[in-house]
């Protein structure tokens, strides 16, 4: 079976007008032809930005289904090897690496894929957040990526997780909350605040030993800014979600030097109020909530 590049490109057409049962039956039709494997193949030797592109959205549109067959197919095939070198590419466009990184999200829940030596991966996804940091969207697709191959299970470890938190994603997590501070109220930066306060969460319990977990706690809670900044977070938060984030956050610098770091929780306030005074607040709330 051979495919040719406007084969691709009428592939991405019919895929953006497709819903439904006619969506599932193009996915069949083209995989049953080999199609994720064809178009990893194509995305090896391809160097227009404009066919890379649209090869990476027909990748995207094959992956994102509520079906994992084809997910696990593309991992299987060494997929996200293959498309995250397009990362590595100096001239690679904006769009390319969103769709790369659009991929790498649906697949990143995948087995296998935590449990994989992703160091590379993370590297260029890495270098790419910050060479596109202006992009609150794509900021906030890269952070579930990253938080999604960190998970863990049953309290087991997982090594890129301490290789993401080794690469600074701790500082460089508080850096970016502090720059948009001020565009918070925007839909698409609310969305990466929720995102990147549940990769705080993420990043600082599960590392591969009780010494790595106090360490990376140790580097939140002394980060110039960090916990008046969790503070402001808890008091204001984007949706529940991040405000329980934040919560337990606080519980875990506690926990990880309670002589210390208490002291350094109690200097802090927002809004003329303290630490105690927020959590006193969200308390009554609750217990008002409740009530009614």
């Amino acid at each position: 079976f051979k495919i040719k590049k406007t084969n691709i490109l009428i592939f991405c057409s019919d895929y953006k007008i497709k819903k439904g049962k006619k969506k599932v039956k193009l996915q069949q039709s083209f995989e049953s032809k080999g199609g994720i494997q064809l178009l990893l193949r194509l995305l090896k030797k391809e160097g227009n930005e404009s066919v890379v592109y649209r090869i990476a959205r027909a990748i995207f549109a094959m992956v994102c289904s509520t079906d994992l067959f084809y997910a696990k197919k593309f991992v299987q095939l060494d997929g996200v090897k293959i498309i995250s070198y397009l990362l590595a590419n100096p001239n690679c466009s904006e769009r390319v690496a969103l769709d790369v990184m659009l991929c790498l999200r649906v697949v990143s829940d995948v087995d296998g894929v935590r449990n994989a030596d992703l160091r590379e991966t993370i590297s260029r996804t890495l270098s790419m957040m910050g060479i596109f940091r202006n992009n609150p969207y794509f900021l906030h697709v890269g952070f579930d990526f990253l938080g999604n191959i960190s998970a863990t299970c049953n309290g087991s470890s997982n090594a890129n997780k301490d290789f993401i938190a080794d690469c600074g994603i701790i500082e460089g997590t508080i850096n970016l909350l502090q720059a948009y501070y001020k565009r918070r109220d925007e839909a698409v930066v609310k969305n990466l605040i929720s995102s990147m306060l549940w990769s705080l969460h993420v990043f600082t319990g599960g590392c591969s030993s009780p010494e790595r977990n106090i360490s990376v706690r140790k580097r939140l809670i002394t980060f110039e800014g960090a916990p008046s900044l969790l503070l402001y977070e808890l008091a204001h938060p984007v949706d529940l979600s991040s405000r329980l984030h934040v919560m337990s956050l606080f519980a875990r610098l506690v926990d990880a030097d309670q002589l210390n770091h208490p002291p350094i929780l109690f200097n802090i306030s927002v809004d003329n109020n303290s630490l105690t005074d927020v959590l006193f607040e969200i308390i009554a709330t609750t217990a008002n909530t409740i009530e009614v």
